[in-house]
């Protein structure tokens, strides 16, 4: 039977609207499927031998070096210190305040050693002189343990091996106190120290004639215990500590060449080995563990002051450009707080800075892998 006239017109109004639904599915089907290739073009890590604007990859000695979109957001503070430093230790305890950055002696512009402990809110830039230590030092290292602050060696006149212990009473205006320690088994200096499991850890530093490369271990300054020896002995290097081990970066040898060697350091084997090298020989660098993920950032190179951020992945001991600092900076002390790294004070180009850089992660960029 032949369909009516009726019903070959209802049927084409169905075809018709059939038809129309199945180009809108369609198109809705290309949009969705745009919008996920420019998802995974920018924000997916390349894993092919070709460049693309979100990774290069390089091998240098060892290690891959691997060009990445900005990882880390830094800036330079709107506030100042007083005075231009460098060289300082910087040690932060969020149980002392929230804020505030507590800086350990360092170098005047002027060529003096400074003896002073004071307190800097990066926040408010609000200064506070806590006390000041029998021994004015710079290219220390200091550590705080409970209710006091350790500071380990450095350099002024001479290299020296004293442990100084400033008692905290809060952090008013020349609330501290200090003591003397027995000092440490060699005079050290331009040394850097962590902190894993409420053992403070030395290493790197020279006596003012050879380069030390005994790894000690301290609880509290009193005692000093051998725990290894670095590969490479050096001054100027940035150590940060991870769960497992210390990795040790870049750093100036006995001959006096700042050294791309990344080294670490187990925990667990005492031992210590040499994982990876740097885009480039950097001595007095700033470190730090974000998100629990290690950036190096500044630093000496041969051709001057850096301004790189670079992240550096345990898993894989490959490391990638992360970003660049507001401004380049070495020699500055430095310290992690409420899980951003801050730089302050330092030199650039040889001339000492009153800047207080902070650098963040930008952990929706992902990380080096």
């Amino acid at each position: 039977m032949l369909p009516s006239d009726s019903n070959l017109y209802r049927d084409s109004r169905i075809y018709r609207r059939s038809r129309r639904n199945q180009r809108k599915r369609v198109r809705l089907l290309i949009v969705i499927c745009i919008l996920i290739l420019i998802i995974v073009y920018f924000l997916w890590p390349s894993s092919s031998g070709g460049n693309s604007p979100r990774s290069s990859t390089s091998t240098v000695a060892g290690s891959t070096t691997t060009t990445l979109a900005p990882m880390i957001q830094a800036q330079n503070l709107p506030i100042v210190l007083t005075v231009d430093v460098s060289r300082e230790a910087v040690v932060f305890d969020p149980s002392l305040s929230t804020s505030s950055l507590i800086l350990v002696g360092g170098l005047f512009a002027s060529g003096t050693t400074t003896p002073n402990v004071a307190t800097v809110n990066y926040t408010s830039g609000a200064e506070t002189l806590l006390g000041t230590m029998a021994q004015p030092v710079h290219d220390t290292t200091a550590q705080i343990e409970g209710n006091s602050l350790i500071v380990l060696g450095g350099g002024a006149t001479s290299v020296l091996a004293s442990v100084q212990l400033g008692t905290f009473n809060g952090l008013g205006p020349n609330s501290m106190s200090f003591t003397q320690g027995q000092g440490m088994p060699q005079p050290r200096a331009d040394l850097t120290s962590v902190v894993h499991n409420g053992q403070i850890y030395v290493l790197d530093g020279y006596d003012g004639n050879t380069m030390d490369g005994a790894i000690l271990s301290t609880s509290a300054g009193a005692t000093f215990n051998s725990v290894g020896t670095l590969s490479v002995p050096i001054r100027y290097g940035a150590a940060v500590a991870t769960t497992n081990a210390i990795y040790v970066f870049g750093g100036l040898n006995q001959s006096g060449q700042i050294v791309t060697t990344i080294q670490r350091y187990s925990f667990r084997k005492k031992n210590t080995t040499i994982v990876g090298n740097l885009p480039v020989g950097l001595a007095g660098a700033s470190v730090g563990l974000l998100s629990n993920n290690i950036y190096l950032a500044g630093g000496q190179s041969a051709n001057g002051t850096s301004s790189a951020i670079y992240e550096f992945n345990t898993k894989t001991n490959q490391i990638g450009n992360a970003g660049t600092m507001a401004i380049p900076e070495a020699y500055a002390g430095y310290t992690v707080a409420n899980n951003n790294l801050y730089i302050v004070g330092g030199e650039n180009a040889g001339k000492l800075t009153n800047n207080i850089q902070q650098l963040t992660p930008n952990l929706t960029l992902g990380h080096v892998s």
